[in-house]
């Protein structure tokens, strides 16, 4: 058989003469070299932990202005006074819950 017929006759190609695949009937390179890429990719996406350092200023970060906007809502409703105090403590316990819950 030439190797256009077997273009035809197979189930993996389209059938077209002009089809510059490079897929056998045996499944193909181009099918063993994409799924050997995904596993190498879903792996390394399961074992990676991250920057730990990123996490922790993330968690600094967003804690910092979650407490900020907070205090800022409570100090309108007249519920506390906003101050650098109240919101540095409300960022620090809202950082030691995340760290907490998420983290470990």
């Amino acid at each position: 058989m030439s190797e256009e017929s077997e273009r035809v006759e197979s189930p993996e190609g389209s059938g077209r003469a002009g089809d510059e695949s490079t897929e056998t009937p045996e499944g193909g390179a181009d099918a063993e070299a994409t799924s050997e890429e995904t596993k190498g990719i879903r792996e390394g996406v399961e074992e990676s932990t991250g920057d730990p350092r990123l996490v922790l200023l993330l968690n600094a970060v967003l804690s910092g202005w979650l407490a900020w906007t907070a205090v800022w809502g409570l100090d309108l409703l007249g519920v506390v006074d906003y101050g650098l105090g109240t919101v540095a403590g409300l960022a620090v316990a809202i950082f030691a819950l995340t760290y907490v819950v998420v983290l470990r």
